[in-house]
């Protein structure tokens, strides 16, 4: 979101094996904004669909720590991946 919006960084990653990391910058992404101004648009919806998926995860963690506090985070993700795959939580 950050070369999108200008805004800040909120995510970092570590490489746990040999990686190869390309960087795309504003310079890189302008004239493609600027040529195709739909691209922009489709950028934003789906930047509206990735906020309102990770706003929802948070109150959906928060919800369940209120039932239980002393569920991890690591059990909260671990029954979601349990119900996504269709296995008995």
């Amino acid at each position: 979101m950050a070369l999108l919006t200008g805004e800040k960084r909120s995510a970092s990653i570590i490489a746990v094996s040999y990686t190869r990391l390309y960087e795309i910058t504003k310079h890189d992404i302008a004239p493609l904004i600027k040529e195709q101004s739909e691209v922009a648009k489709q950028l934003s919806e789906a930047l509206c669909k990735r906020e309102r998926s990770t706003e929802f995860a948070k109150d959906e963690y928060q919800a369940s720590q209120k039932e239980n506090s002393s569920e991890s985070l690591s059990n909260f993700f671990l029954r979601k991946i349990l119900k996504y795959f269709g296995n008995k939580v």
